[in-house]
């Protein structure tokens, strides 16, 4: 019993960030998990629209494989539903928002693949690859050919975890990763915009176990990454800005996990 508890505690380590290990188990060991996000979402682009705000909520759905200490997990969340609000006439060109912010359709999804390994029953270390995209339905009010605001991002991320157990049947962790990403920001009439960012994200989970091989988990995650924009390559738009866009994500989730 403490054993198979053990094993399930390195999925409390990093769950958080969608890992899982299979502990000191010879075999492979293979796991699975879905549940809910609920998530908040800023945009800031200050030298085009200003700062968006959205909300959202996320199907996310993940299976690892574990040998030994070493594990290779693969998560996918994606959008069931969000909406934003609409840029205002805040921004250095207000002409192109709206006097009063609308809500629009809102999407965001990622997919993220990581390789770890476990230090020991509470430690974990791990790398990866992440990428993001998020779409933003501009209003029907603006401007013709003006459909929508995509910003994609990808790179690897390296980071660690720390867990312990609660009681019996209970364990919390917590988790940092540094991550390096390049972002990629357009809209389908103007702007075309890349960069790079250098940033950090935090998250904390709770596991309650229902057996030796399944439970539930509430976890918490933030992260917010700067790009430093060059000017638009959009030889269309005119526009020569270069800006910082800042994007920040946090995401409150619900899941089932189950070993076979």
């Amino acid at each position: 019993m403490m054993h198979t508890r053990n094993n399930i505690l390195c999925f409390t380590i990093l769950s958080t960030l969608g890992a899982l290990s299979s502990g000191n188990a010879q075999a492979v060991d293979m796991k699975a998990r879905a549940g809910i996000g609920f998530a908040y979402y800023e945009l800031e682009t200050p030298e085009i629209y200003g700062t968006v705000s959205a909300k959202n909520t996320s199907l996310n759905v993940g299976v690892t494989a574990g040998f030994g200490p070493i594990y290779v997990d693969a998560k996918v969340d994606t959008t069931l539903s969000g909406e934003h609000s609409t840029f205002a006439t805040t921004d250095s060109l207000g002409t192109w928002g709206t006097s009063t912010p609308t809500k629009e359709d809102f999407s965001r999804d990622e997919t993220t693949i990581t390789i770890g390994y476990s230090v020991s029953e509470s430690l974990a270390v791990f790398a990866g690859f992440k990428s993001t995209e998020t779409e933003l339905t501009a209003a029907t009010s603006l401007l013709i050919g003006w459909e929508a605001d995509v910003f994609k991002a990808d790179g690897i991320f390296v980071g660690g975890a720390f867990g312990m157990p609660v009681s019996d049947n209970s364990s919390i962790s917590a988790s940092v990763a540094v991550a390096a990403l390049d972002g990629d920001y357009t809209d389908s009439a103007f702007i075309t915009q890349t960069g790079d960012t250098t940033g950090i994200s935090f998250g904390l989970n709770y596991n309650l176990y229902l057996s030796d091989k399944s439970g539930i988990s509430a976890s918490w995650s933030y992260q917010q990454y700067e790009y430093a924009m060059g000017a638009d390559t959009n030889p269309n738009s005119g526009i020569t800005l270069a800006q910082d866009i800042v994007e920040t994500y946090s995401n409150f989730g619900l899941s089932y996990f189950m070993a076979f």
